[in-house]
């Protein structure tokens, strides 16, 4: 798995206002959990704002993937932060039908197909 991060900057003392960007690729499953979980975390912590977290790369994902986004959307709400996941590849959207999140991410407003 690899993660690119990259985010809007506030100034100063101030807090980061925004949008922040990941892009995750390769496979999500429990070997990496723990650190997917750790970085994207970092970023929902920054307070406010949108987190968008592009899937089109990644090649697999396992339960523990998923239950990994499930926290994370969870922790996000409780931030107050928008968490987005953004263009999932076939192999994630298949698995994400299969365990009928994909619906449910969709009427969460957390699932965007968007180029």
């Amino acid at each position: 798995m690899s993660l690119e991060e990259s985010s809007s900057r506030g100034t100063g003392d101030r807090p980061l206002v925004g949008s922040r960007h990941c892009h995750l690729a390769g496979e999500i499953d429990l070997s990496v959990v723990s650190e997917t979980k750790s970085r994207l975390g970092r970023l929902i912590a920054l307070g406010p704002g949108r987190v968008e977290v592009d899937l089109s790369a990644v090649e697999f994902i396992d339960a523990a993937g998923l239950g990994a986004l499930v926290e994370l959307v969870e922790e996000a709400r409780c931030q107050r932060v928008d968490l987005v996941f953004l263009r999932p590849s076939a192999a994630v959207e298949r698995v994400m039908k299969l365990c009928r999140l994909y619906e449910h991410f969709s009427a969460l407003g957390v699932l965007e197909n968007k180029a």
